[in-house]
């Protein structure tokens, strides 16, 4: 098992699942100091009662919208008590007034993560977490899941451990087959699979990340040269993480293996986060472009999470836009979320982007983003990820 971590961390939250939901993520990557308060008031009095200790609170994480005194009320008092450590922000509100708060927070001198949107994401939250504790004097040192010790992780890179897992696209118009995503899963010599969540972070941790992603990356490309050896060139995505982004030799190695594997680069989608964009702005706009120039397509992916989402088309020359799985859980009851993704596909539309639907898992949901417009659907309702020996071209 990994080491133990002391950073100290506050959640103000009201919602019993969402508040379970989150101390379950901080203790899997060993945060054992977690603090709890259903409200602002109550979230106030335990700052202060921790300040007067010898160890005050590192982070908070912090709902929006609770009884008694909101988030937006407990975030002025935090400025007001002085508090020094960091901030997240959970909502479910609409993203002018999370820009609003957020815009607020800098002002108060607070040091802002970032904001997280329900459903929280879990990727982005144990993200947000590790930053927070580059803030502190002991920098995150995780649990890893249980029964994988951290040898697992370098044995997996030797020993073929980590494999490609591939998740099929369909066209909303007619139902066909559209491609594949590459999604990466450690495989434990006992045959037990363990998600992306719980390790993608530790490989960054380990300064592997790069080894990590080029490894999967041509797993994919391997399979797309079997398929097109049968007569079935197919569309690939891969996600590019902010490590690898920022890595001197990232382009360099990405040009090499698909040469090296033979696949033409305008069947590769490279699939970027808007996280990713704001932490690596330069190196992105620099890589990604010359991705376009050889003939790579570009995806922003998460779109809408961050409220940097029209910067970041004007940047860079994407050609496809994925709308986030946090905006199609739930679309079928939520009159906000139908009106996001709708005006997110009419925008893709007159900036000539394709747009795939990520997260659909109903037919009501289908039948919504196929009426808005979307492209192209990704989710549960049409397949789930496989491995390499049970996906087959269509």
């Amino acid at each position: 098992m990994g080491g133990q971590n002391s950073l100290k961390v506050l959640v103000v939250e009201d919602h019993s699942f969402q508040m379970e939901h989150i101390t379950n993520c901080l203790s899997q990557i060993g945060v054992e100091q977690v603090l709890t308060a259903t409200d602002g008031v109550k979230g106030l009095d335990c700052v202060a009662r921790e300040q007067n200790s010898s160890t005050p609170i590192d982070l908070i994480i912090c709902d929006l919208q609770m009884p008694n005194m909101d988030g937006i009320a407990f975030i002025r008092h935090l400025s007001i008590n002085h508090y020094t450590g960091s901030l997240i922000i959970l909502t479910a509100m609409d993203a002018s007034l999370v820009s609003s708060v957020t815009q607020m927070i800098k002002e108060y001198k607070i040091k802002f993560i970032g904001s997280l949107h329900k459903p929280i994401d879990t990727k982005v939250l144990i993200e947000f977490i590790a930053e927070a504790s580059e803030y502190t004097d002991t920098p995150l040192s995780p649990l890893l899941p249980e029964g994988v010790i951290e040898s697992d992780l370098i044995d997996a890179l030797l020993n073929n451990g980590l494999q490609s897992y591939f998740q099929p696209r369909f066209k909303f118009s007619d139902k066909s087959f559209a491609g594949i995503e590459a999604l990466a899963r450690l495989v434990l010599p006992s045959g037990r699979i363990v998600a992306p969540d719980c390790f993608l972070y530790l490989y960054d941790k380990l300064n592997k990340s790069a080894e990590f992603e080029l490894q999967i990356y041509s797993q994919a490309f391997q399979l797309i040269k079997i398929w097109m050896q049968m007569g079935h060139p197919t569309q690939i995505s891969i996600n590019v993480g902010p490590s690898i982004l920022a890595d001197a030799h990232f382009y360099d190695d990405l040009l090499a293996l698909v040469k090296r594997h033979g696949v033409p680069a305008d069947l590769v989608t490279v699939e970027v986060t808007e996280r990713t964009l704001i932490d690596n702005t330069a190196m992105a706009i620099e890589y990604l472009s010359r991705l376009r120039l050889n003939g790579f397509n570009l995806a922003i992916d998460d779109f809408g999470t961050g409220y940097s989402s029209f910067k970041q088309l004007e940047l860079l020359p994407f050609n496809e836009l994925k709308i986030d799985k946090s905006f199609m859980f739930g679309i079928e009851q939520d009159k906000q979320k139908q009106a996001i993704v709708k005006s997110t596909v009419e925008l893709a539309k007159r900036l000539n982007l394709n747009t795939v639907a990520e997260g659909v898992e109903t037919t009501e949901a289908w039948d919504m983003a196929k009426a808005y417009g979307c492209d192209l659907c990704q989710g549960y309702l049409t397949g789930a990820a496989k491995s390499k020996d049970s996906i087959r071209p269509q």
